[in-house]
């Protein structure tokens, strides 16, 4: 069973109430669909977002990047990576990722300078960087919560 269900049912000391009661609500409220990216994330590669195949909604153009196997064989340290946890999303940053995305899309001049509890994308004015927050908007516009978002590296 994955960790974020185990805290529903877990007894004793190591789960803490509030945790529990929050995880057992989300079980209970939140829709199949999100329920089960709890247990089962997407993974998709963000460094290279391009806008072919993207949907065209409103004036808005968004990047539809494959879902890609949820297993570490697909990470690479030169690329930046979405998973999609439901009720939270985490952005993971290769140490080797290009310098271009890292600048372009985090407004920082390189890898070291990322901050280690940033928690939103900077709305920059580069297209790699409203490609980005294209998709990840898009995303949490589909849900009927917000999910928070973490950048990890």
């Amino acid at each position: 069973m994955p960790d974020c269900l185990q805290k529903a049912f877990q007894t004793g000391t190591t789960a803490r109430l509030d945790e529990r009661i929050f995880t057992m609500c989300q079980v209970k409220n939140q829709p199949l669909v999100y329920l089960m990216l709890m247990t089962h994330p997407s993974l998709y590669r963000v460094d290279n977002l391009t806008d072919e195949g993207a949907l065209n909604i409103n004036d808005r153009t968004i990047p539809q990047p494959p879902i890609l196997q949820l297993s570490v064989e697909k990470l690479s340290r030169d690329g930046a990576y979405l998973m999609d946890a439901g009720s939270v999303m985490f952005l993971w940053i290769g140490k080797n990722c290009g310098q271009n995305f890292i600048s372009q899309v985090l407004g920082v001049p390189n890898y070291g300078s990322i901050p280690q509890n940033m928690t939103h994308l900077p709305e920059l004015e580069t297209a790699e960087s409203m490609r980005t927050i294209s998709f990840i908007s898009w995303l949490r516009e589909q849900r009927p919560f917000f999910p928070i978002l973490y950048i990890v590296k």
